[in-house]
């Protein structure tokens, strides 16, 4: 198993490889198809993501290379020794260890018997052999086979014509004998009827025997030949033979090159103007064929079901930066990384068309708008700023915040870096209607009231101060005024009392409640008489107040 790098083969769809193995930086990881640096992303820190997805059949290596020109770590005299300096160095020298190892594993290497094994795998870049026991490349091979097959038909053909011209001499010495033979025989007959020229005949008789010894000579002669002749016919069979296998090797060639062919021609369909049903050969579509439709003008590639679009044109997109989008754009979620992110654009036009708007998406609906915490934050905020984020000089930030820890809603005016506080200005129909400056001074440009709120006539009548600054009661018998709840130092107002139609009804009071001289008033008691009680809370014990009678 490998220490530093693991391969895949791409299937052309698949775009994310995950890793296992460990690496002091993102930069030490290098991603390789088919040999060639490719540029990829982390989608995290043990997955890369290549895009386009690498080709079916196509070799992605995924390698760690640690830098080995220097240590990640100088140690110095007199230097404090960290553990994570110490960490460092190991898993520096650990990593280059064990891409060293890897280095050597992946090397051609010699096993036990002293053979040097390759690992099934294909040698490349080898020279052609010059001594005898050089490794041959498969173009030498092929190259010098077939320069042997060459020079093999040439000796056949030699041979032959060397066995035609051995046939030829044998013929022509068998005829020469045939003739010293018969010269023989008349040489015997003229001896016979011719004594006078008996010396005559026997040198004629030498001279035939002569003549034969060299046509036996001649025979002997061609039979060489001939025997020659088969060795050489023989060698020609045997380069016959080795021809025959070199051609049979070259027809498995062109097979398998063929097969090849039609494996890409069954991947890649060429152009079409309309989705294919089946492939060029007629068989049943492949997951992963492609086609280029020339009528859309676009490459689509079959998922096993459906042709979709193999790529995504720029066209109908908009670029990473810089780039400007129209029509509606459909998000379910919008998320910004990093730090001061903005949405920007001309928004000054007056024109409610031109303005950013949020709006639902359900007809005739409300919309609503959040601004939400993260995880397990309290608070959430709108800042409306006076200046641009880049610069802070003279800014003011005008904010609505939330907070669920102190159980409070603001709305506040902050100064920003350099800049100086607003005031706080309230508009009704283009026009100031409230105004709170930075010294907490509240103006108000016009009347301001309250409303009045009822309380509930009983034996015991007890305001609740939360609901209202001002109060009216009308007594239907002698009441009990009990202290009121939910008190807030410095609130004020009045509580209008007004004596039923029968009169003389009459009024007491809670502990909390404090009159001039100690002494609580009494009531105008005529029948529908009108008195005010006018109170300030000084705090949550205690109120002070005074009785305006007989109002009328």
């Amino acid at each position: 198993m490998a220490f530093s790098y693991v391969q895949y083969t791409g299937n052309g769809a698949t775009t994310n490889y995950a890793f296992s193995f460990p690496y002091l930086s993102q930069s030490h990881i290098k991603v390789r198809v088919n040999g060639v640096e490719t540029s990829f992303t982390f989608l995290t820190s043990s997955t890369v993501q290549i895009s386009p997805a690498p080709a079916n059949g196509a070799i992605i290596d995924i390698r760690r290379e640690t830098p080995k020109d220097s240590a990640p770590v100088n140690f110095t005299d007199g230097s404090v020794l960290l553990e994570s300096d110490l960490d460092l160095l190991a898993a520096f020298n650990l990593y280059t260890a064990q891409e060293a190892a890897d280095g050597v594993a992946d090397s051609i290497t010699k096993d036990t018997l002293g053979v040097w094994q390759a690992d099934s795998r294909r040698i490349a870049n080898v020279d052609d052999p010059v001594d005898a026991q050089d490794v041959a490349t498969k173009n030498w091979s092929e190259t010098t086979g077939s320069s042997f097959v060459g020079a093999a038909s040439a000796s056949a053909s030699a041979a032959a014509t060397s066995a035609t011209a051995a046939a030829s001499s044998a013929s022509a010495a068998s005829t020469s004998a045939s003739a010293a033979s018969t010269s023989a025989s008349n040489a015997a007959n003229s001896a016979t009827n011719a004594s006078t020229f008996a010396t005559a005949a026997a040198s004629s008789a030498t001279s035939a025997a002569t003549q034969a010894t060299n046509a036996a000579t001649s025979a002997t002669n061609a039979a060489s030949s001939a025997t020659a002749a088969a060795s050489s016919a023989s060698a020609a069979s045997t380069s016959a033979t080795a021809a025959a296998s070199a051609q049979t090797a070259a027809e498995a060639a062109r097979d398998a090159t063929l097969t090849a062919f039609d494996n890409v021609d069954d991947r890649y369909l060429g152009s079409k103007t309309s989705d294919p049903t089946v492939d060029n050969d007629g068989n049943a579509l492949i997951t992963g064929s492609l086609y280029f439709n020339s009528v859309a003008g676009e490459m689509r590639v079959y998922t096993g079901s459906a042709w979709v679009a193999a790529y995504v044109s720029g066209t109908n997109f908009v670029a990473k930066a810089e780039d400007t989008m129209t029509g509606t754009l459909t998000l379910p979620n919008l998320t910004f990384s990093g730090l001061g992110r903005r949405i920007t654009g001309d928004f000054s036009d007056a024109s409610a068309a031109n303005r950013v708007s949020f709006k639902t998406s359900i007809a005739n609906g409300n919309t609503s708008l959040q601004v939400l915490p993260n995880g397990t934050g309290v608070q959430s905020s709108i800042l409306l700023r006076t200046y641009d984020i880049d610069s802070l000089a003279n800014g003011s930030v005008f904010q609505f915040i939330a907070n669920d820890s102190s159980n409070e809603s603001r709305i506040a005016t902050v100064p920003a870096g350099t800049g100086t506080p607003h005031v706080m200005t309230f508009h009704v129909n283009g026009s100031e209607r409230l105004r709170i400056g930075t010294d907490g001074r509240v103006t108000v440009a016009k009347a301001s009231s309250g409303t009045i709120t009822a309380l509930t006539d009983g034996a015991t009548i007890t305001p609740d101060f939360s609901a209202a600054n001002n109060f009216s009661v009308t007594l239907g018998g002698n009441r009990t005024l009990a202290n009121p709840t939910n008190l807030t130092a410095g609130q004020s107002g009045a509580i209008v009392i007004t004596q039923d139609g029968t009169g003389s009804r009459t009024l007491a009071y809670g502990s909390y409640w404090k009159f001039p001289s100690g002494s609580a008033p009494v009531l105008t008691t005529t029948a529908n008489a009108v008195d005010v009680l006018v109170y300030y809370v000084e705090s949550t014990t205690r109120i002070t107040a005074r009785l305006i009678t007989d109002v009328r």
